[in-house]
């Protein structure tokens, strides 16, 4: 079969309204329509012959034919259609312009495109379908169906309006077909009888190479005008279209007339029709239901119209010159060609208006009461706004993310709660993006990035997360109906600080109990040891008469009785500790010789347990300012407590300097020690490391706590230092404001009359004799 040459299929492309373009089985561009690179204000230039199909997406895609997006993304969104099939689409460029492309597949493995400018018409049909059906009625627009045949009568491509219009189901025609074949399927669906098959089949074969136009009716009624064309070199083409209206105007004007009439009048839009001269030739009783009060009469000049409604306040001055220039182009406040005008008229009606020309010159006017959709529109800006008010004031950040996981939108709060600027969170961006810049901000780890982009948002989530300036941080992430998501972001860094406060104050209440327990059972075991002492010696003396046993007895209970004392004065310290009862002396403290009658009183318990006690002290020790009592005591404990866990054969030592902070004291000793993680907690109350009843070492457990309320008290500190080696350290520090120079001393009476007692009264030890 010989091919048609492309210079004749380029004749025909250039012939058709619509836009085609052939490409050949390897998808490079063998012929093409300039339509569709006019239609873009491209310059047809850019897509030559043999150019690959993707090349030729690419300009098309980056010059905005296929509308908003990522050009590339269109490109491979299209590239991965199939072919081989039919395919049909809307596509609406980055300018307007709404194109119906269509896909057919070619013998030998091309493809030819197709595609029709239906910008009006979809735009007409989207907005209403009665207004359609009024402007297809009034313009008579039809859709032509294009059959193209080689010289030897086989069907080379048709478009889908084809077998529509000849009465075929889609898919019935296809290229390869013989135009015979054609003719025998209308034939068996009844669209033909034989006669009229063979009287086709002849008009064809003899007149394929002639412009021939005739008229064919359907058994339907419907009226088709089938016209053919030769196409060289020895093909033809045959064009159909749908000419039952026009058929019906020519044979019955009057009755079309008047069912326009019926038409026009029960239409609830208002139509308005105006000649070449711009008078007024036509408007219906809708049009002056919409416009009452601004009358309009058969003949008015549209420009003597609108200077009326503008003198009247129908129209500003904008709106008129606006007015003025319609339907001659767009301008502004006028959507597209169409001239799209909304007016909201001084009693309150709101106007929609379209204009459209028709094909004498003149054009017509549709006017839609859209006062209702007004009012909707109005009052769902106000919920909008009010909407964004109230998600403005609230405490937590809201964002919402559609199926495509691109942000939608976000009240003000967001942005301080995940830390990025309200530029960067625009609709559109992508919830990876928003990710990373909180990593690159250092909002959020990217193990923690990782985890929210594999997350599935179809799911629920709540989680919580620290911010950067140390809030802690709840999101809540929902899905939403429409397979996107919204995120929430509160603050609950004051309900962790409460939580943490409850959990410590529970942890506290804890330990207070658990001490009080101890100092039961210690109290009970420590008073019992005494007491028993005192009671069975006490009840051995009856009848005792050998002198030296009653000197033991005696001399037993004096011992008892005086650790009784003991434990008794520590209780009492520490309630009136508690109490804030524990009343101190503000008075120069000489520290040389009360540190050194301090290690007197505790020299006896010293040597008895195998011990040696070193004194360092500095020269020229200054005064402290406090009480020289209790000070003794805080040190007398200190020293007691060094006796008591250090083994025989140890040594203790207490030291006195100054330093650039004020006065130091220490105690070390090289006893058992205690562990680093158990320093802080022996200063607490009815507290050894052993707290059981059999534990080694006896003792209330209030030698360190009361030591510590002492010093604070005296306004100095007490901690465990970490030793050098074995043993424990325990410094005593004073600021240098509590330091006294002698000469203060001397001059200050009357606390500095006389010098402070010396050596101070010692505490009793239990061991050492009456």
């Amino acid at each position: 079969m010989p091919a048609v040459p492309p210079e004749s299929l380029q004749s025909v492309l250039a012939t058709l309204p619509v836009a085609v373009a052939v490409f050949d089985a390897e998808g490079r561009l063998v012929l093409a329509s300039d339509v569709n690179l006019t239609w873009h204000g491209l310059d047809p230039g850019l897509t030559p012959r043999g150019m690959p199909h993707a090349e030729v997406v690419r300009v098309l895609a980056w010059n905005g034919a296929y509308g908003p997006g990522d050009p590339e993304q269109i490109v491979r969104s299209i590239m991965a259609l199939d072919r081989s099939r039919p395919h049909s689409r809307l596509v609406r460029s980055r300018a307007g312009r709404i194109g119906q492309v269509e896909s057919r597949p070619l013998p030998g493995g091309g493809f030819l495109t197709c595609a029709s400018d239906v910008t009006t018409l979809s735009r007409a049909e989207a907005e209403s379908a009665s207004r359609a059906r009024l402007l297809e009625a009034v313009l008579a627009r039809l859709q032509a169906g294009v059959a193209l045949f080689d010289s030897d009568l086989t069907l080379i491509q048709s478009n889908a309006a084809y077998e529509e219009a000849i009465g075929l189901p889609a898919g019935s025609v296809r290229p390869g077909m013989a135009h015979a074949e054609i003719l025998a399927l209308l034939q068996d669906r009844g669209e033909m009888d034989a006669e009229e098959r063979a009287d086709t089949a002849r008009r064809v074969r003899d007149g394929r190479f002639l412009t021939a136009t005739r008229q064919r009716i359907r058994p339907t009624g419907q009226v088709l005008r089938v016209g053919s064309q030769p196409l060289p070199p020895g093909g033809f083409m045959i064009e159909v279209d749908d000419v039952t209206a026009l058929k019906q105007a020519e044979d019955e004007a009057q009755r079309r007339a008047a069912l326009l009439d019926g038409v026009l009048e029960a239409l609830p839009h208002g139509v308005c029709v105006f000649g070449p001269d711009r008078r007024v030739t036509m408007f219906n009783q809708a049009y002056s239901r919409i416009m009452a009060g601004s009358p309009i009469a058969l003949g008015d000049l549209l420009e003597d119209m609108v200077t009326r409604r503008e003198a009247e306040g129908e129209f500003t001055a904008e709106e008129a010159a606006l007015v003025r220039r319609r339907p001659a182009g767009p301008g502004p406040g006028v959507s597209g060609s169409g001239g799209l005008l909304r007016h909201v008229r001084p009693n309150g009606t709101a106007v929609e208006s379209r204009v459209a020309q028709l094909p004498d010159g003149g054009h017509i006017s549709v006017l839609t009461d859209v006062t209702a959709l007004h009012r909707a529109e109005s009052e769902a800006r106000l919920r909008a706004t009010m909407m964004e008010a109230m998600q403005s004031s609230i405490r937590q950040g809201i964002c919402m993310y559609g199926p495509d996981r691109r942000l939608v939108a976000i009240n003000s709060r967001t942005s301080e709660m995940i830390g990025l600027p309200v530029e960067f969170l625009q609709p559109g961006r992508l919830v990876d993006e928003v990710l990373d810049e909180q990593v690159r901000r250092g909002e959020i780890s990217p193990e923690a990035a990782a985890r929210a982009k594999a997350n599935d948002r179809s799911r629920s989530y709540r989680y919580h997360r620290s911010s950067r300036g140390g809030r802690v941080i709840e999101v809540v992430s929902d899905p939403t109906s429409d397979g996107g998501f919204v995120m929430t972001f509160s603050d609950v860094t004051e309900d962790f600080r409460i939580r943490a406060e409850l959990e410590r104050a529970r942890v506290e209440a804890e330990a207070a109990s658990e001490a009080k327990s101890r100092f039961l059972a210690t109290m009970s075991h420590e008073l019992r040891t005494p007491l028993n002492a005192v009671i069975g010696f006490s009840a051995a003396l009856e009848g005792e008469r050998d002198r030296a046993r009653l000197d033991d007895y005696a001399r037993a209970i004096n011992e008892a009785g005086r650790h009784l004392l003991l434990l008794i004065d520590d209780i009492l310290d520490v309630a009136r500790s508690q109490s804030g009862a524990l009343k101190l002396a503000e008075a120069p403290v000489a520290l040389r010789p009360l540190l050194e009658g301090a290690a007197e009183a505790v020299a006896g318990a010293v040597r008895q347990g195998g011990l040696t006690l070193d004194l360092s002290l500095a020269e020229n020790l200054p005064a402290l300012r406090g009480d020289a009592g209790r000070l003794h005591q805080l040190i007398l404990n200190l020293l007691s407590n060094a006796a008591k866990f250090t083994p025989s054969g140890g040594s203790i030592t207490l030291s006195a300097q100054t330093d650039a902070q004020g006065l130091a004291i220490r105690v070390s000793d090289t006893g058992i020690g205690i562990a680093p993680e158990d320093r802080e907690r022996v200063f607490e109350p009815f507290t050894q490391v052993d707290n059981s009843l059999s534990r080694r070492f006896q003792g209330s457990g209030l030698g360190l706590y009361l030591a510590r309320t002492l010093a604070e008290a005296l306004g100095g500190t007490l901690v465990l230092e970490a030793p050098a080696g074995p043993g424990t350290v325990a410094l005593l520090r004073f600021p240098a404001d509590r330091l006294m120079d002698f000469a203060e001393v001397a001059g200050t009476a009357p606390l500095g009359a006389t010098p402070p007692p010396a050596p101070y009264p010692a505490r009793p030890d239990p061991k050492d004799p009456p």
